[in-house]
């Protein structure tokens, strides 16, 4: 999960939302 990183979570949330 991109959950496990911390400020890349951030951006692949974002980008998977997208």
């Amino acid at each position: 999960n991109a959950m496990n990183y911390k400020g890349v979570s951030r951006d692949a949330l974002e980008t998977g939302k997208s």
